[in-house]
């Protein structure tokens, strides 16, 4: 019983929260239509990071600053879908990431441990990480995929636009960029402020989206 109940858990982290079960039961055998919140964040000069580190010392790297990045997304209910390089994808249920603002605490309690553990990044890679984030809400369709390989994969604009906004962040300024779609539903407390960026284009995107900050 250990064994198969270790074997579960083990099955469980690698997939995700919740990813193994829903494949089980085959709810996303056909495609389904639910809405997400989508944070992308992604390292900040990743590749003049790698060069000066190398391959082995740059991965280790990673790995402490995913891990870091883990605790702040677990803590606040957040799910991380995929790691795609220097890059996280993060999804939320809306009910869970809206309440007390749990998608905008992830992102600040993930800045607090990266400067809670400054030092050792500092001592140990001779590099204090950053990162930029953007985080969107929208409808997706939710289905599995693959034949020899399978995986419960989101697909929809909500992921494109996403993904455009973060890249997006450096050329603005700001560490976190937060669509209006989203900002519009957060709840608003003193807990957090923010502040108002305009409509912005973005490639292949025919509609401008508004965007906002942290103040």
């Amino acid at each position: 019983m250990v064994l198969v109940g270790t074997f579960l858990w083990q099955l469980n982290s690698f997939f995700g929260k919740n990813v193994l079960f829903n494949y089980l039961v085959g709810k996303y055998h056909k495609p389904s239509i639910e809405e997400r919140i989508f944070m992308f964040l992604d390292l900040n000069d990743a590749t003049t990071i790698a060069e000066k580190l190398g391959p082995k010392k740059y991965s280790s790297l990673l790995r402490r600053f995913f891990n870091d990045l883990d605790d702040a997304i677990t803590r606040n209910s957040g799910q991380v879908f995929q790691y795609v390089g220097d890059e996280v994808v993060v999804i939320w249920n809306p009910r869970q990431g809206l309440k007390n603002s749990n998608c905008i605490r992830a992102f600040v309690m993930a800045l607090e441990n990266l400067e809670k553990n400054k030092d050792f990044y500092l001592e140990t890679y001779d590099i204090y990480p950053r990162f930029k984030a953007a985080l969107h809400i929208g409808e997706v369709s939710i289905t599995e995929i693959g034949i020899s390989k399978k995986e419960i994969a989101y697909h929809g604009d909500a992921i494109n636009t996403t993904a455009r906004i973060c890249g997006s962040a450096h050329k603005l300024g700001r560490n976190l960029l937060i669509s209006k779609t989203l900002y519009e539903k957060l709840p608003k407390t003193e807990a957090f402020i923010y502040k108002e960026l305009g409509e912005h284009s973005f490639k292949g995107k025919h509609e401008k989206i508004g965007l906002y900050c942290l103040g």
